[in-house]
């Protein structure tokens, strides 16, 4: 890039200020940012960051949660979880803020928004408003020397260090509250009910569990059902060979998989400077990888599943228990 393109740029934003920069010149914050070459500060790191998440440009998947932004420039995180706490028919469901640099603040304020306790049919037996109670913030930087600084800064702070806050320390908090209010459900006799499914829904996954343990995953699915077996996924232990045997038995049978149809976000496989691979179509014996450089799509090539990492794996796997379940493929 040029020096007199980054000194036009500069001059205009220092006349005009960076936001109505980029409203004349029509470009996104993130190309304004590398057409300056300037230092990026955290006012200008919180458009850039909205900005990618909204394009999946950045994660937008860590661990347990997806991470969107809404209509009013909020990150947040969503996660429906068992951490082993309560009983196992109920699950946990959060919605927690966590806004790179919001408002322009030079740190992040996290919050859980709202906690729910749910079980498999979504049936409600706690929910608490966050209103402040779980509240914590994290500051670590507030300067940038380019877009692939802050975009790194995302990626190896960011993340899971938010992650580290919300189950470390919020989680906790609300799980005592949460705790309060199934002991008043005891006491009434609420819970009486799901305790005696929850002793036979026990004996239902270990034997489900001896199954795949002793012939594999599809054998066990012809065997007991689909929807029975896949209903109990989080209580099961299921290797990456029974994983990839699942997936390639699903996909063939419905003659491949685009992610796009199936409105699910490609899934990044490697970046290179300015080349980016994305898996995006899955085939019996593999996946299809799309090849952008530059923004410009330069080709495909295939990858067999078996030369996939395990959490690329664990992602298609979750979506395609959905296509089995839908398309009745057992």
């Amino acid at each position: 890039m040029s020096e007199r393109i980054n000194n036009v740029v500069r001059d205009y934003i220092n006349k005009f200020g960076y936001w109505e920069t980029q409203r004349m010149m029509g470009v996104s914050y993130t190309k304004l940012a590398k057409l300056s070459g300037m230092l990026i500060p955290e006012d200008w790191a919180y458009e850039i960051i909205q900005e990618n998440i909204n394009k999946s440009r950045l994660p937008t998947k860590y661990k347990e949660f997806r991470i969107a932004t809404n209509f009013d420039g909020i990150v947040y995180w969503e996660a429906n979880i068992k951490t082993g706490h309560f009983p196992s028919y109920l699950i946990e469901s959060f919605y927690v803020y966590a806004t790179p640099f919001w408002d322009g603040n030079n740190y992040t304020p996290i919050e859980i928004d709202f906690y729910e306790l749910i079980d498999k049919d979504k049936n409600s037996y706690v929910g608490i408003a966050g209103d402040g109670d779980f509240y914590k913030t994290y500051k670590d930087r507030s300067l940038f020397n380019n877009v692939d600084d802050l975009f790194k800064w995302y990626k190896e702070k960011y993340l899971p260090n938010v992650y580290d806050i919300i189950m470390n320390t919020l989680l906790p908090e609300a799980q005592k509250a949460a705790d309060e209010e199934l002991d008043d459900l005891s006491n009434e006799g609420i819970l009486r009910e799901n305790t005696i499914i929850e002793s036979s829904d026990e004996k239902f996954i270990k034997t489900v569990q001896d199954s795949i343990n002793k012939n594999d995953l599809l054998t066990t699915i012809k065997i007991f059902g689909v929807k029975k077996v896949l209903s109990k996924i989080l209580e099961l232990n299921i290797g990456i060979k029974d994983k990839i045997n699942f997936i390639r038995y699903v996909v063939k049978d419905v003659g491949g998989v685009s992610l796009f149809e199936i409105d699910e976000t490609p899934i990044e496989y490697m970046k290179k400077g300015d080349e980016y691979h994305e898996i995006a179509y899955l085939g019996g014996n593999g996946v299809y990888i799309d090849v952008w450089n530059d923004k410009k799509y330069d080709g495909e090539y295939q990858v067999n599943y078996y030369n996939l990492n395990d959490d690329i794996i664990n992602e298609i796997f979750w979506f395609v228990k959905s296509i089995a379940i839908q398309n009745d493929v057992f």
